[in-house]
């Protein structure tokens, strides 16, 4: 057992932190004693005694004050330390500066502060930076200003705190978790061309506007003169899915906007997803991520026409709310979000590579809802203007730095994302990714 001393002042909010850090992480057991006069966090573990900063919690009392752009950090705390598992320690609040004997540990990091930072994601309620689509963007993050996007910090302070603990002589083992090999899927569009009416105004764009046929000669010939459709990907994602041996997850819209719900290949594709025995998920659209009326009425829409319920959720063009959005599911009664990722860059948005639960900041509670951050999309690929070798080398890479902290490689591909030339150079990024 270990006990941990803290002052009371947001005392949900540090519990919050530690539960998730040594209860979750690590499997430890943890007990809090609130103590008025304590400055930081005691934690004693076998008559050992480890103290760590509080840096960023006392500053003030009231919420408003204390979630604002003058506590946004300014400069990344880094100090190299033999017991970081990337040899240096970065937090966003406190000071480079490490003590320890064989009896006691003082860390004058504040990896609580930093932990919570990153989960709630805090900042993105007081910077007002959005993008065209209403989105908090990866440019106006201090994941961008201190470039900590491919690190997540979050799972090194378990395994420092891990490697801290046993050098003390407390006797703690990392838990034996299974790096889980998660694909998922997002069903945007049903297809390229739903009526002949738009294989039409396809060939008349390229000839009226493009003048240039030859993207339409491209289509006839690769496409069974249009009557085969490059959207129709579905045997494709079950299939290697079912290769890997891996359960996949395919995201449903039901804001028809793009396809409606009574188009007869989606009720196809949604009974051959289930039979599989793949997961069927949720796709609120844009206007939904901050609207609770649309989101409900949307997800009521999906229902009906669902054989299994959905359990878990990813917003169309990741637009999230933080942290609305997550009470939404909570009131949809649906357990998991799926949407924490930038738009434009791959990486570590929540600085985790596992699930975590969620909480709310604003009313200093948890919601009983997880985030399995996502990790990388097919668009990021494009997006960043990737050759077919550097796009395999950064998937490979998160993908290894998942594997070392024993997390949740959550990745987006597509259904559409398949044939057209601009994804043909990706076509064997899709095929390297499922040999990892």
């Amino acid at each position: 057992m270990i006990v941990i001393q803290l002052h009371p002042d947001f005392i949900e909010e540090k519990k919050y932190v530690w539960n998730y850090l040594l209860g979750e992480l690590l499997q430890l057991q943890v007990r809090f004693e609130a103590n008025e006069g304590q400055s930081g966090y005691l934690l004693t573990a076998n008559n050992r005694q480890l103290w760590f900063a509080d840096d960023f919690f006392h500053r003030s009392q009231r919420i408003d004050h204390l979630y604002s752009l003058e506590n946004l950090p300014k400069l990344p705390v880094r100090l190299n330390h033999p017991l970081a598992p990337e040899g240096d320690l970065v937090t966003l609040y406190g000071a480079p500066e490490i003590n320890s004997s064989d009896q006691h540990f003082e860390c004058h990091l504040d990896i609580t502060a930093s932990t919570f930072f990153m989960l709630t994601r805090w900042e993105e309620t007081v910077v007002e930076t959005r993008d065209r689509f209403g989105r908090f963007p990866f440019s106006a993050s201090v994941n961008c200003r201190f470039e900590l996007q491919y690190r997540p910090l979050v799972n090194e302070y378990a395994f420092f705190l891990a490697q801290v603990l046993r050098s003390l002589g407390y006797p703690v083992d990392l838990p034996a978790r299974e790096v889980r090999f998660l694909p998922s899927h997002d069903i945007d569009y049903i297809s390229l061309w739903p009526t002949w009416y738009h294989r039409l105004r396809t060939i008349g764009g390229d000839i009226l506007v493009r003048r240039d046929l030859t993207f339409t000669r491209w289509m006839w010939k690769e496409f069974g003169k249009l009557t085969s459709n490059p959207y129709h990907t579905l045997e494709r994602l079950i299939g290697k899915a079912a290769v890997r041996n891996v359960t996949a997850t395919f995201y449903i819209r039901s804001d028809e906007v793009d396809y409606s719900l009574l188009d007869p290949h989606l009720g196809q594709w949604i009974n051959r997803i289930a039979k599989s025995g793949h997961r069927l998920g949720f796709h609120p659209g844009i206007a939904a991520a901050g609207n609770e009326e649309i989101f409900l009425n949307e997800y009521e829409k999906l229902k009906a026409i669902l054989p299994v319920s959905a359990d878990t959720g990813r917003t169309h063009y990741l637009n999230f709310t933080v942290p609305d959005t997550w009470r939404y599911w909570h009131d949809a009664c649906i357990k998991e979000d799926s949407s924490m990722a930038y738009s434009e860059e791959p990486g570590f948005r929540c600085s985790c590579c596992t699930a975590f639960p969620v909480f709310d900041f604003k009313q200093g509670i948890e919601i009983p809802v997880r985030e399995l951050p996502l990790l990388w999309m097919d668009r990021h690929l494009t997006k960043k203007n990737l050759t077919t070798e550097t796009a395999t080398r950064l998937v490979q890479s998160i993908w290894e730095t998942t594997c070392k902290y024993q997390g949740d490689y959550v990745f987006l591909w597509h259904n559409s994302s398949f044939y057209l030339p601009e994804w043909k150079p990706y076509d064997a990024v899709f095929e390297a990714v499922y040999s990892f």
